[in-house]
């Protein structure tokens, strides 16, 4: 999370204000002193401009040479499921 944050230039103030939680939660958060339940999850990623998913993956070097791939794949998952449906268009 941490390492997500700071490459979108994010303060934990900032991420703390998105997701409804003080500062000294992020921070621990950060430090993995406890993790945030599944609701502040989804809005850290919503925060983060990530899938959940992402929160849940280690940092190792083969997984952050993949992510400008995830992150292309993520956009167009969201640029296609947000296209209405020609068949229930009317």
């Amino acid at each position: 999370m941490k390492q997500l944050r700071k490459e979108r230039k994010i303060t934990q103030e900032q991420l703390s204000n998105s997701v409804g939680v003080d500062i000294s939660t992020v921070k621990r958060w950060e430090r993995g002193e406890f993790g945030p339940d599944f609701e502040k999850l989804v809005k850290i990623a919503q925060a983060l401009d990530v899938p959940v998913s992402w929160l849940f993956v280690p940092e190792t070097p083969e997984s952050s040479q993949n992510d400008d791939e995830n992150k292309n794949a993520f956009q167009e998952n969201q640029r296609l499921t947000q296209k209405k449906d020609p068949l229930t268009e009317e």
